[in-house]
């Protein structure tokens, strides 16, 4: 169900022309009346709004499925949907070339990417945590289905 604003982000750019998440509005009701409905509509709002600028859209209209990431991959092998990472200076090709719809860098490889990016201080790190969310989702598929490849 849908219970944040990513949530309601995520079914827009999948193609939803609506969404509705009425346990939330249950619970807030019963736990702070008005003011809980009130507060729930605020965080939503927040989080909808702050992570459309993280995303680069300005307007609902920008969502679309390629804003959605379902897998990680190499630099190489990356395609829109998915998401990889760089370490050092000698990624720099691939990382010029890559179709990865974002990557993970340290500040320092910023200017080498045209992609969207996420600047962490330890990229290796950060991969190897985000790998974890998607390992729910690839360990229900056969493994002929599985492309993870995670450069070493």
């Amino acid at each position: 169900g849908v219970r944040r604003g990513t949530h309601v982000l995520k079914a827009l750019a999948a193609g939803a022309t609506a969404c509705s998440f009425g346990k939330a509005f249950l619970f807030s009701l019963g736990a702070g009346g008005q003011q809980g409905v009130e507060k729930l509509l605020q965080n939503m709002h927040d989080e909808i709004r702050r992570n459309m600028i993280l995303m680069g859209c300005k307007s609902i209209k920008d969502l679309d499925a390629s804003k959605i990431i379902y897998g990680v991959n190499t630099l190489e092998n990356a395609q829109i949907n998915q998401i990889s990472y760089a370490t050092s200076k000698k990624y720099l090709d691939p990382l010029g070339k890559t179709l990865a719809g974002a990557v993970i860098l340290e500040n320092n490889l910023r200017e080498h990417c045209s992609s969207n990016v996420l600047i962490v201080d330890n990229a290796y790190l950060a991969f190897a945590k985000l790998t974890h969310h998607f390992k729910k989702q690839q360990s229900q598929l056969s493994s002929q289905e599985i492309q993870l490849n995670i450069d070493n």
